[in-house]
């Protein structure tokens, strides 16, 4: 992966905008090479909204000035922010096989989100009544709103709770040092036996299996995170030091500066892996305990 600042994707950027400057659009393999992420996650991020994008036949197109913002952002105030997203991007491209398969075994709907309660996953594992109204706009917003409640919500236990759609749900955090950045949420369970709507029915003993494994896979998903961040801050140092060896200038002073701010900002979640490998079973961290704190405040 090639840091979203390089020379060479500047290049690059100026290329594609020649070539598609008359339209305004791109395509998946330009802005692969300009956010330095793999097309496969450029799709992914298509497919789930996190990239604005117009699919033509069988083939998505971005408009230029969506990755502009997003270039941009990268230089300026926003990196951090949209460094994390690009990176909770590769992560999940890995994780989604192992939270599919943890859904299955489980035997209840999953999907991860961000803290605004958009979908950054598919469903995994969707119940019958899920999938017979997947189509109706108005059940995924009741959706989106439900589960940004979860997120605003000022505890950290994963616990199961009925919703407005009565439906049992749970939600553990994923995180990068002391920052929540998304959720891992686990639902379409019934709340009681005398629901008639296809969910899926647990035991006791199937719904505490559900709260001791969904912290495990925030965790999981939170280290792929971290890791992901760690290899971005390592390519963008040894991008800035082969730009310091060549210039001396006003420019190459700059990239220092920004490459000690990358650098920092990874030692920063380096202990994120450790952390969220010490979970509890209810998915609480000291870090989140601390951060708990600041939210009730």
């Amino acid at each position: 992966m090639q840091g979203m600042a390089t020379d060479l994707q500047s290049v690059h950027w100026q290329d594609a905008h020649r070539q598609y400057g008359q339209d305004r659009m791109l395509r998946a393999e330009d802005v692969a090479k300009s956010l330095g992420i793999d097309r496969s996650t450029v799709y992914r991020m298509a497919e789930t909204g996190q990239l604005q994008a117009v699919k033509i036949g069988r083939q998505w197109r971005f408009p230029v000035e969506e990755i502009e913002q997003l270039l941009q952002a990268g230089k300026q105030a926003g990196y951090v922010a949209t460094t994390i997203r690009l990176a909770m991007a590769s992560a999940l491209q890995i994780a989604s096989p192992m939270i599919d398969m943890a859904a299955q075994i489980l035997g209840i709907m999953m999907v991860v989100t961000d803290m605004n309660g958009t979908p950054l996953t598919e469903m995994f594992n969707p119940c019958p009544w899920f999938v017979e109204h997947s189509a109706n706009s108005d059940l995924m917003a009741q959706c989106i709103a439900d589960w940004k409640h979860l997120a605003d919500a000022p505890d950290f236990d994963a616990r199961l709770r009925s919703g407005p759609l009565n439906l049992d749900r749970a939600r553990s955090f994923i995180r990068v040092g002391a920052e929540l950045t998304g959720m891992v949420l686990a639902g379409g369970i019934a709340t009681d036996d005398d629901d008639e709507r296809a969910l899926f029915r647990l035991s006791k003993e199937g719904r505490e299996r559900v709260l001791t494994f969904l912290p495990i896979i925030a965790a999981k998903v939170s280290r792929l995170v971290a890791s992901a961040l760690r290899e971005q801050g390592r390519e963008r140092d040894q991008d800035a030091r082969v730009e310091q060896g060549g210039e001396r200038d006003q420019g190459g002073e700059r990239l220092r500066a920004e490459g000690a701010h990358r650098s920092g900002y990874a030692a920063d979640v380096r202990d994120s892996e450790n952390n969220a490998s010490t979970d509890d079973p209810a998915g609480r961290t000291d870090t989140e305990g601390s951060h708990e704190q600041r939210r009730i405040q």
